[in-house]
């Protein structure tokens, strides 16, 4: 989703699921990672890796839309923890560094908790541009099962629309 201001500045809304398999996983033909590994099939890509396309495919989308004045916030099951480094490569922090987007949670609070019920990794994140950084008015999680039937912890971003918030 997009939201344009007043003075021809934007916002891009993402939300995105990141598959926590990799070929080398032996995924079952029910998942999320067959599934996305099929359609990948389909046009064209012979031996396609969901995990890193969908890394591939936002950097595009944002850089393209970054060219046209918006600014991302991306709320995203990346199915990794940077900062505890859960995954060999750690892909989401090259991500973050190659699309300029960053972690408010941890700038503010220097910590990873966990976010999946069956885990002890932070999963999912809200990234944004570090120009909406100075707008962030509230932020956080809420405990694990809290307001939600799922296996996953709510996260949560305040961001006030001033003029002034916004900076380059």
């Amino acid at each position: 989703m997009t939201l344009r201001g007043a003075r021809d500045e934007g916002i891009l809304i993402i939300s995105a699921y990141r598959v926590c398999h990799t070929i080398a996983d032996n995924p079952g033909p029910f998942t999320a990672f067959h599934q996305q590994y099929t359609a990948f099939r389909e046009k064209g890509i012979e031996k396609p890796d969901p995990r890193q396309l969908i890394l591939t495919d936002l950097t595009s989308l944002i850089s393209e839309k970054r060219t046209k004045g918006f600014r991302p916030i991306l709320m995203m099951d990346a199915n990794e923890d940077w900062v505890k480094k859960s995954h060999p490569g750690n892909k989401l922090e090259e991500f973050m560094n190659d699309t300029q987007l960053i972690d408010p949670f941890y700038e503010a609070f220097k910590t990873s908790p966990r976010t999946y019920v069956n885990g002890s990794n932070r999963l999912d994140y809200i990234l944004i541009d570090a120009g909406l950084q100075q707008a962030i008015r509230r932020q956080g999680y809420l405990g694990n099962l809290d307001a939600n039937m799922s296996d996953h912890t709510i996260c949560a971003i305040s961001i006030s629309t001033r003029r002034h918030c916004f900076e380059a």
